[in-house]
Formats: C-alpha cells, sequence, structure tokens
C-alpha cells in the first residue's frame, strides 16, 4: 500500500507529467509495434520460447566499432537502426515502435519505470549515417524521459482492443549498457539480447515458439548481419537501397517460389468450363441468396436463356456490356449470359452515382446495359438499356450455346477506384481470370463441399475470383446484398449461418467486427469458417493476433 501511495505521489508531480505528455505524444492508438512476420498463428504454444544464438564476424564488429568511435551506446544504436530496418522491409512500415530497456542507473535498486518505447521512423531518402543520428536523439530523448512508467502509457492505448497482446512486438536489450529487466522476455514476441564479449559481441534471439519457426528466425538472422555489413560499409547510402537478399535465397524466390505452374485448359473461356461444371454436378446447389437456391443445372439454363435474349436484343461477340444490377443470383446469371452471348462484362456496382455509371459506361463505349426496371431513368444513357425480366426470358431456349469465344477473348472490363485521378478500364481476358481462379482454387483449397461468401462489391476485381472459382470448382456461392456487406457484424452473423468456408474481406470490416466484440458483443463461433482472406488495405500485425487470439 505505501509503495502504491509513493507511485501515485510520484505520477502526479510536474516533472512526471510533463514525461507522460511526452510518451503519448510518442505512442498513440494508431502506432505501430514493430514485429516480424509469424509462420504459426496458433497460440498452442504461444507461451514456449526458445533461443537462437550467434556470434558478429570479427571484422564486422571491427568496422562497427570504427564507425560508432568504440561506443557500445553507438553499436547499440547501430542496432537499433538494424532492427526497425527489417521491419520495414518485412512490412512496408516506415514507423513503428521498438521496445527497450532504459539505460544502467548508478545507483541499484527499484525504479517505477525500466523501460522505454523507441518510435523509429524511417525516410527513404536519407543514409544510413543520418538515419543513426536520428535513433540516436530519440534513443537519448527516450533516456531523459524515462522516469514515467511507459507501460501504463501503452495499457491505456490497449483499453479496448490490444489487451490481450504482449507490450511489444520486439524488444531490444544490451546487457553492458542497460538495466536489468525482470522477465522481459514475457514482454514481447521477439527479444534481441547483445552482450560484448573480448573483440566480440554475442547474439540471441529469444522467440515465441508458437509464433515463428527455426527457418525465419535463421533466415532474420542472415539479414540481419547483410544490413550491418552492407550499412557499415557504406554509411552515406540511402538506407532504402539497402539489399537483404543474398544469392541463394534470390534464386529461391525467383525459381522455386516462382514456380506457380497449374494446370488448366488455356483454350476455353470461362462459361464453357462452368458449362462443363453444370453437366457433371447438374442437381448440386451452385447459388443461393436470401434462401433461393439454383442448382448448377438451373443457374446454366437460365444463363443460357438471357444470353439468347442478349443475342436477340442485338449483342454480338465482343460487344460490351454493361450490367447494373443489385448483388443478387440475377447479377451471376447475367455474367455467365454476357459471356456465352460472346460478349464482355462490365460490372457496376448499382450502389455506384448515376453520374459515374454514365461515365463509365460513355468512356468504355458500352453497346448496352442490363439493369433492372424502375432502377434508374434509363433514357439517361445512349446505350441500349437491356430491362432483365424472368418473364422475358421464359421463351427462350435454355441449352448451351454455340457460340465461339477462345481463352484470349476479352470477357471483363474493371475500372479502377480513381483515387489517383480519372478512373482507368482494365481489360481482363477469360484466359486471365481462368488463371486467377485455378490460382485461388489451389491455394484456397476449394472443394466441391465449400461455401464461398460473393460479399465484395462487383466493380471491385477481387469480386471476378469470389464469383468464378467457386462455379469452376463444383462450390457453393453465397451472395449477400450491399447492406448485409456493409454491416461487419451482419455479415458474419449471416457468414456463420450459412456455413461459409471461405470468406474474403477487407481490413476494416474485420477490424469493426472485433471491436464490436470486445466490446460486449457476443463473439460468434464461425466454427464452419476454414479461410479468411484480407484485402483491399494494408493488414497489420495486431489485427491479424487479436482475430486469431479469438479463434484459435
Amino acid at each position: 500500500m505505501e509503495n502504491k501511495i509513493n507511485q501515485n505521489l510520484l505520477i502526479s508531480s510536474q516533472k512526471l507529467n510533463r514525461e507522460k505528455e511526452y510518451w503519448h505524444n510518442k505512442i498513440s492508438n494508431d502506432s505501430i509495434f514493430a514485429d516480424i512476420p509469424f509462420d504459426n498463428l496458433s497460440f498452442r504454444n504461444s507461451n514456449i520460447y526458445k533461443n537462437y544464438t550467434f556470434t558478429l564476424p570479427h571484422s564486422l564488429f571491427n568496422k562497427m566499432m570504427e564507425i560508432s568511435n568504440s561506443s557500445l551506446y553507438g553499436i547499440y544504436t547501430i542496432f537499433i537502426t538494424a532492427i526497425s530496418f527489417l521491419v520495414y522491409k518485412y512490412y512496408g512500415y516506415n514507423d513503428m515502435v521498438i521496445g527497450t530497456p532504459i539505460f544502467k542507473q548508478p545507483e541499484e535498486g527499484e525504479f517505477s519505470n525500466d523501460i522505454l518505447a523507441l518510435r523509429c521512423s524511417i525516410e527513404e531518402d536519407v543514409s544510413f549515417r543520418e538515419y543513426l543520428s536520428q535513433i540516436w536523439e530519440e534513443i537519448s530523448n527516450g533516456n531523459k524521459h524515462m522516469a514515467y512508467p511507459v507501460e501504463a502509457v501503452i495499457e491505456s492505448i490497449r483499453i479496448h482492443s490490444d489487451l490481450t497482446l504482449p507490450l511489444f512486438g520486439i524488444m531490444v536489450e544490451f546487457f553492458d549498457i542497460h538495466q536489468n529487466v525482470k522477465n522481459i522476455i514475457e514482454k514481447c514476441n521477439l527479444l534481441f539480447s547483445f552482450g560484448k564479449e573480448g573483440h566480440s559481441i554475442n547474439c540471441r534471439l529469444g522467440y515465441k515458439a508458437g509464433r515463428y519457426s527455426d527457418e525465419t528466425i535463421q533466415l532474420l538472422h542472415q539479414h540481419f548481419i547483410k544490413y550491418l555489413i552492407e550499412a557499415t560499409r557504406h554509411p552515406s547510402k540511402r538506407i532504402c537501397d539497402i539489399e537483404l537478399i543474398h544469392y541463394q535465397e534470390e534464386q529461391k524466390l525467383l525459381k522455386e517460389f516462382n514456380s506457380t505452374e497449374y494446370p488448366y485448359e488455356k483454350e476455353k473461356p470461362i462459361h464453357r468450363l462452368f458449362e462443363e461444371e453444370a453437366g457433371r454436378f447438374s442437381g448440386d446447389i451452385a447459388v443461393v441468396y436470401k434462401g433461393k437456391r439454383l442448382t448448377y443445372g438451373e443457374l446454366n439454363g437460365k444463363s443460357n436463356r438471357l444470353a439468347r435474349y442478349l443475342m436477340d436484343q442485338g449483342v454480338r461477340s465482343h460487344s460490351i456490356v454493361a450490367i447494373v444490377l443489385n448483388r443478387t443470383d440475377e447479377m451471376i446469371i447475367a455474367i455467365l449470359a454476357v459471356l456465352k452471348a460472346g460478349g464482355i462484362c462490365l460490372p457496376i456496382d448499382n450502389a455506384t452515382p448515376i453520374k459515374r455509371i454514365i461515365d463509365i459506361t460513355e468512356d468504355s463505349r458500352s453497346d448496352f446495359i442490363i439493369a433492372e426496371e424502375n432502377t434508374y431513368n434509363l433514357r439517361e444513357w445512349t446505350q441500349k438499356c437491356i430491362v432483365y425480366s424472368e418473364k422475358a426470358l421464359e421463351a427462350f431456349d435454355d441449352s448451351n450455346l454455340n457460340i465461339y469465344s477462345s481463352g484470349e477473348d476479352a470477357a471483363y472490363i474493371i475500372y479502377t477506384s480513381g483515387t489517383t485521378g480519372k478512373p482507368k478500364g482494365v481489360l481482363l481476358s477469360h484466359r486471365g481470370i481462368i488463371n486467377h481462379a485455378f490460382t485461388k482454387i489451389k491455394e484456397l483449397e476449394i472443394k466441391q463441399r465449400d461455401v464461398i461468401s460473393q460479399n465484395l462489391s462487383i466493380s471491385f476485381v477481387a469480386s471476378i475470383w469470389q464469383i468464378i472459382a467457386p462455379l469452376l470448382a463444383g462450390g457453393k456461392l453465397v451472395i449477400y446484398d450491399n447492406d448485409t456487406a456493409n454491416d461487419s457484424y451482419r455479415l458474419m452473423e449471416e457468414i456463420e449461418r450459412d456455413g461459409v468456408t471461405i470468406t474474403e474481406l477487407v481490413p476494416s470490416q474485420l477490424k469493426a467486427y472485433l471491436m464490436l466484440v470486445e466490446n460486449g458483443k457476443k463473439q460468434l463461433e464461425l466454427k464452419s469458417l476454414k479461410k479468411l482472406v484480407l484485402t483491399g488495405e494494408k493488414t497489420e500485425s495486431g489485427l491479424v493476433n487479436r482475430f486469431y487470439k479469438r479463434y484459435k
């Protein structure tokens, strides 16, 4: 009790208030805590630690001593530049937080604070020498504000979202200059420990066995040494120009990892491959929308009828057909029908503002537009408008058409978002889409029993694989309308109810769902979900950690 009172008195002092302000300016809820990409996201062995040790080459140690004027503080600063640079290379983060102990104090005893949070900001144009000075200034300022408990600052910004995470992703200690921190390994996922011995430095990487493989740690060691050699050999070199990859690793990336051949019939168009699946799985469910179910046979028949109707309206090979429909089973029928008629799909989310729709259809020189009756004032378009109507299709045959298309023919036009200027149309071939779809089938291991969600806007390129891949693998496609897709918790409820096995979200959607759960909303079991793909935005390790903490 007495210690608690004394600490409260300390924190209330004017000096500590200034230090508190310093740390709150350094660290915020938006701060990225540096980490190394995980190999194994299971928490089963997350509290079991392993050590990997190595010694700096004698020549490298001498070079570092030369650059640091034989100062261990200087060598420690070089280590911080190396570790932050590795995170920059691995993740692309140029602003991050790394944990470290305070410098050794002249008097022994317990301190109100024994750790610091270093804010490392990398600018592409700075040299290694300039970055070294910048990091030393950060270290010096941190130690000048060492009295306030940094741990309290970090905990205060993790009230909701990150209480389950360790204090830091990465911590760095140098035995010769740092205060000893009790159980420091438990405060991070990865601990770099250094100690001078004779004319070299011993290094130890302490890491969570449930997070990193031995191979990853060995590669981290190689990259660490490679950076130190390159940086100390060319201290005036721009830091972003330092290469980490060795020749052997380069060959592995170029040859082994880039060997992604997957057998598929390159000359056949998308709809021919779908028709083959429809023949094999005619009675299986292909598409589900709000309880309405279409078998492969029904989906194929309806798209054949619509294709003939489109041709009756004038659609021919290479006609560009804009599809402006609600995200329903009819949208899937329309996409297949346009392809079967030999046309090129231009999918446009019907939530898109009318002026942008007009701009896209005019820029693409669309020949036709498929829309729903009473959705828009159809007279605003100069293109021929085809109103989707089940009744109009009854007069047409549902057998497969004999319209020639090859794998090289254009199948889709997708427009960019326009965030960097005027939106641009990108032409995609049947072969390119099929290649991507089969890559997804392979990587996500999509099987006939799988249930894939279609929740992304059809104006978004990732929606293409969501639609095509399951239909080429005999899987089931579950479609969610815009209202459901834009409500993260409601979408996850529907995914759970429908037994979805594979889904794709933007990170902000997953973050919104987790925040609701962390603030008291019922956590959904998601028992059937086996693959969750994140797309469209930068994915931060903290978000992934939070998800896997709840879904082990």
